[in-house]
């Protein structure tokens, strides 16, 4: 055990970004197995690919061009999690609460369902305008 831990020292470990490449792999992987002939072996190969570089970054030991990477994937991923996120949070409220976006700044407002016409000031730019609840 002592070998592992001298092994794993200083190496840059698992991230945001590895973990997805992983899971890439995983779906690639499951996705061949649907395919017929050599199809399945492109995409098995191209998801053993992507596996590899994963456990590249892992087992790292320069620390700077991995975090450079993982800050580039987080600034595609955050948006594309961050929508998710959101419409969810919608979805789950779409009885109780309605959006608009204010007209002036486009800033999403939540208001409650239910009331009729309702005078809504926008707290971002102090707009005023009026819609149905």
């Amino acid at each position: 055990m002592n070998w592992l831990q001298r092994f794993l020292m200083g190496r840059h470990g698992v991230d945001e970004f590895s973990m997805a490449l992983m899971l890439l792999a995983l779906l690639t992987t499951f996705i061949s197995g649907f395919l017929p002939g050599a199809a399945a072996m492109i995409v098995e190969l191209i998801g053993f690919a992507i596996l590899a570089y994963g456990f590249f970054r892992i087992l790292s030991r320069k620390h700077a061009p991995r975090v450079a990477e993982n800050m580039k994937f987080l600034k595609v991923w955050n948006p594309v999690k961050n929508w998710f996120k959101i419409t969810k949070k919608r979805f789950s409220e779409r009885k109780t609460h309605k959006y608009f976006r204010c007209p002036k700044c486009n800033k999403m407002l939540r208001v409650p369902k239910g009331i009729g016409k309702v005078n809504i000031t926008c707290p971002e730019c102090r707009e005023k305008f009026i819609r149905k609840s």
